[in-house]
């Protein structure tokens, strides 16, 4: 074992260099060699906050321990082999932004800074408060894991190739803190899973590819102004949507939960299709139900300016308070089992019938039933 202690600053001017340690380390120092690349063949341990400089690459080849902070600043590649944080969480792990990072095992720390592209090169489990700049997914499953830092965990950039297309793309364990923020453009190659106490917002376009597991995020989630495309089903907990938002299920089952509308949100590709209650945080929210299969809401409204069901094989509503109801090539039987309130009332000549069970009942335009069910 070595321990290295006084700082290790331009030491090694050849161009190239690289500074290979070749056993277990006690890091307490600084070390930047300038034009060199910096390699650790064994395990490190740090015992002292550290930052690491140079001018090539940093390659950790094992482990990497200690509850300290860890800074790397590399305009090449930080490679990480090894499991970071396994045995000792570290404090805080951060690289720069001029370089990129490759990982290929799990990391634990507090908080994880990394500022430049990441590369996984084998499925990872990320544990703490977690910034990411971009990631490449390069085709593995990421695990985000509870951490034991205070606040959320946000990808700055996009997200590509994420996922096997086995199992989950991406999966946020149980007693992870606070919500996780997708700010830029998410590819996965399966679906995305949560648990019911998860917080996940979107502000970019979700594509996610038809692997063999489906979305299922039963905590909260926000949508604002995009389109989320999956396969295997969709399935959201408390939603909110801003901006004019769709969510494309591909021939597959679409459910969603309570949710709040400051937009528009259109629903598609819906074999079948469940919503909780749907209401409108401010007026003018629109809603739109395309689905091949059965349609089943709870109560909609207040503050909800236009509904429109298309294509569905009837549909069931709790309630319904509305400025516009459109009802467009729809079929089956569309039921209402609490009070109906509208504006208007626009039908199509389809195959369906309608039957208004509440108790108060009322559209102030006139209207004309085209349906011939």
């Amino acid at each position: 074992m070595h321990l290295i202690t006084p700082a290790l600053s331009r030491f090694f001017p050849l161009s190239k260099f690289r500074y290979m340690v070749p056993a277990a380390v006690l890091m307490t120092a600084a070390i930047d060699v300038a034009e060199a690349a910096v390699t650790f063949n064994d395990p490190v341990v740090l015992i002292a906050d550290m930052t690491i400089s140079d001018g090539d690459h940093i390659d950790f080849k094992s482990t990497i321990d200690g509850p300290h902070n860890l800074t790397l600043n590399t305009p090449g590649v930080t490679t990480f082999q090894g499991t970071v944080g396994g045995t000792l969480p570290l404090a805080a792990l951060t690289t720069d932004a001029a370089g990129t990072t490759t990982l290929g095992g799990n990391v634990t720390a507090m908080a994880i800074h990394f500022n430049d592209l990441v590369t996984l090169t084998s499925e990872v489990t990320l544990g703490g408060v977690i910034s990411l700049a971009s990631l490449a997914g390069g085709g593995r499953n990421l695990t985000l894991a509870a951490g034991s830092g205070p606040g959320g965990s946000m990808v700055q950039g996009v997200v590509n190739n994420l996922g096997s297309g086995t199992g989950a793309a991406l999966t946020i364990s149980p007693g992870v803190i606070g919500p996780v923020h997708f700010l830029g453009t998410l590819g996965g190659n399966s679906g995305l899973l949560a648990t019911p106490g998860s917080n996940v917002s979107f502000e970019q376009d979700v594509t996610l590819g038809n692997g063999d597991t489906g979305t299922n995020l039963p905590g909260l989630v926000a949508l604002n102004g995009l389109t989320f495309s999956g396969y295997d089903g969709i399935s959201f907990g408390t939603t909110t949507v801003r901006g004019k938002s769709t969510i494309n299920a591909n021939g597959f089952p679409l459910a969603l939960g309570a949710t709040t509308l400051a937009g528009t949100l259109t629903l598609v590709g819906a074999t079948t299709l469940n919503l909780g209650t749907v209401s409108g945080n401010v007026a003018g929210g629109l809603l739109a139900l395309n689905a091949s299969g059965a349609v089943s809401v709870g109560s909609i409204g207040p503050n909800i300016d236009t509904v429109t069901l298309i294509n569905s094989g009837g549909a069931t509503f709790a309630a319904l308070t509305a400025v516009t109801l459109a009802l467009q090539g729809t079929n089956g039987n569309i039921v209402f089992n609490g009070d109906l309130s509208l504006g208007n009332l626009n039908t199509a000549a389809q195959n369906y019938n309608l039957a208004l069970l509440g108790a108060s009942n009322f559209v102030i335009s006139a209207t004309t039933f085209n349906n011939t069910g």
